[in-house]
């Protein structure tokens, strides 16, 4: 049983794409320094949303659809979601990256606590400016 079954409320799928829509708002700072990072490394996503999220991802973010084109994976494509080990380890197997090289930002404690249990290497997320320092303490900017 769906949720909108539930609770008697059915909304259609572009009504709650047009409203997902409505409520994302890109970080245009963080934005700047992921595309001064993909000019040098590989950069991806990887996201709890669902799949419809990642499958409608141009339309809901152009921004980040066109910095992250098809290196964006939802949990429930991979069938695990964060902090789970499990869902870094598959998203790195299908960037074909090993854990030890890749960095994993997120603003949840226990997401970045995730990743550096399954071996990569974690910041989390307070601001632009945080997240430049760490790149370039890293050599990565």
């Amino acid at each position: 049983m769906t949720l909108g079954e539930l609770l008697n409320c059915h909304i259609s799928r572009d009504d709650w794409l047009a409203s997902r829509r409505a409520l994302i708002s890109p970080n245009e700072e963080v934005l700047v320094l992921a595309t001064a990072l993909a000019s040098r490394h590989r950069v991806a996503v990887l996201t709890n949303n669902c799949r419809m999220v990642s499958d409608h991802i141009r339309y809901l973010n152009p921004a980040v659809a066109e910095l992250f084109g098809n290196q964006i994976y939802a949990s429930a494509l991979i069938g695990a979601a964060k902090p789970a080990a499990n869902a870094y380890l598959r998203c790195l197997d299908r960037l074909g990256v090993s854990a030890s090289e890749a960095l994993f930002v997120d603003d949840l404690e226990s997401n970045v606590a995730g990743a550096i249990s399954a071996g990569l290497h974690g910041h989390v997320f307070t601001g632009a400016g945080a997240l430049f320092a760490e790149l370039q303490r890293l050599n990565l900017l």
